[in-house]
């Protein structure tokens, strides 16, 4: 059985953190390379995955604090009952990166995001190690294509 990621996230763009950076301040500011710098307040509390949709699309980064995500990223944000840890191993374990060869508008390829199907074996819990939960999500994703 899959689920198809709007159904179990909301996807928000990130935004850029020119007016929040700051040096005094444990708050990370993450980009598509990941902590870069520190904001003076955060855009978001944890656990969220942030998804690059420039240049590293293939690297999601769990998050489990609040942050500030930039303008290049997505924020996934788990619904109510999803473990973010398995949103983001599904993430992982998903070819972002075939997104990115879409020749489409980032306002379009945000749309796409949310169509994706994912697994959804320990959606709730992600007690399964994560080498094993990639290698069972990676078969999913070959059958969707």
């Amino acid at each position: 059985m899959s689920k198809r990621l709007r159904d179990v996230a909301e996807v928000h763009y990130g935004k850029s953190p020119n007016e929040v950076l700051t040096e005094d301040s444990p708050i990370p500011i993450v980009g598509t390379g990941g902590i870069y710098g520190h904001a003076s307040r955060a855009m978001y509390n944890g656990p969220a995955v942030v998804v690059p949709r420039k240049g590293s699309l293939g690297n999601p980064q769990y998050v489990n604090e609040p942050f500030w995500p930039v303008d290049t990223t997505y924020v996934v944000i788990p619904k109510a009952g999803v473990d973010a840890k398995w949103l983001y191993y599904s993430l992982d374990a998903f070819d972002l990166t075939k997104l990115n060869e879409q020749p489409v508008s980032p306002v379009l390829a945000a749309i796409g995001c949310t169509k994706f199907w994912l697994a959804q074996k320990s959606m709730e819990s992600s007690a399964a190690s994560p080498k094993s939960f990639r290698q069972w999500t990676r078969r999913l994703s070959r059958r969707k294509r």
